[in-house]
């Protein structure tokens, strides 16, 4: 099918508006209550242009693709940011960091591959192997971590072994992915998730949950983040698996399907 279209363009009768749905992703970290977050095209396109403006995916930058596809930051942050902006990305295969075998050698890989950045969850840092004294990681620029609070032992065991920053973003699936993140090629702001995405209006309210990492952002104080920009979601579709099947209806509700 490949060898069937051009280079530059996709062949196909159908045209998908920016505001048709492009995919159903299932959640439940917000509020702890599953659910189905719809992401529109548009959604989608200004998430990949805006992962770009953090200088991840630059002139040689090599990505390593290690989170399962349900997960909005391997579809996004290693998926359509960096071929949207014509980089390459590194597959780990089916089983990603949870293949016991592959990342016995996931030192071996970087330098193999030249990887200069990857994106991960706080355990997968965590369960990373030592850095083998004869493997020459000098293409690694960075490790971006996200979904959860990092502890700082696994932040601070990372970039003394690999002597690179560690990037800590926030995001959330009805978001798309990412609404701040710290800039790829700056000092890392330690227990901050950066700056905002380019054109959000995301900031910290007073209902913040205490001691959170946008509790930080408060002051301690408890708050909320509310986000509003081109990557939050029109909908929320359950809680599953009790709400009806999510359609294209949901682009015009905000209480469910």
């Amino acid at each position: 099918m490949a060898a069937e279209q051009p280079g530059d363009r996709l062949l196909t009768p159908h045209r998908p508006a920016p505001q048709d749905l492009a995919a159903y992703f299932h959640t439940g970290g917000t509020i702890g209550v599953p659910k189905v977050a719809p992401h529109t095209h548009a959604m989608e396109v200004y998430m990949a242009w805006a992962l770009g403006c953090t200088g991840a995916y630059l002139d040689d930058a090599v990505g390593l693709w290690g989170l399962p596809l349900f997960h909005v930051d391997a579809v996004h942050v290693t998926g359509l940011a960096p071929f949207l902006h014509g980089r390459p990305v590194v597959s780990l295969g089916p089983l990603g960091y949870r293949d016991k075998t592959l990342m016995a050698e996931f030192w071996q890989i970087i330098e193999h591959f030249k990887v200069t950045g990857f994106s991960g969850v706080p355990t997968a840092y965590a369960n990373l192997p030592p850095v083998p004294p004869d493997v020459d990681i000098s293409s690694l620029r960075a490790g971006a971590v996200s979904a959860a609070p990092l502890p700082k032992t696994v932040c601070t065991a990372f970039e003394s072994s690999t002597r690179v920053p560690m990037l800590e973003g926030y995001g959330l699936t009805e978001a798309t992915c990412a609404t701040a993140t710290n800039p790829a090629f700056a000092p890392p702001a330690k227990g901050r998730s950066g700056s905002g995405c380019p054109t959000s209006t995301s900031k910290p309210s007073p209902s913040t949950p205490t001691g959170s990492r946008l509790g930080t952002a408060c002051q301690g104080r408890p708050g909320s983040w509310p986000s509003r920009d081109p990557v939050s979601s029109p909908a929320t579709c359950g809680p599953v698996p009790t709400g009806p099947p999510p359609t294209r209806r949901a682009r015009s509700s905000t209480a469910g399907c």
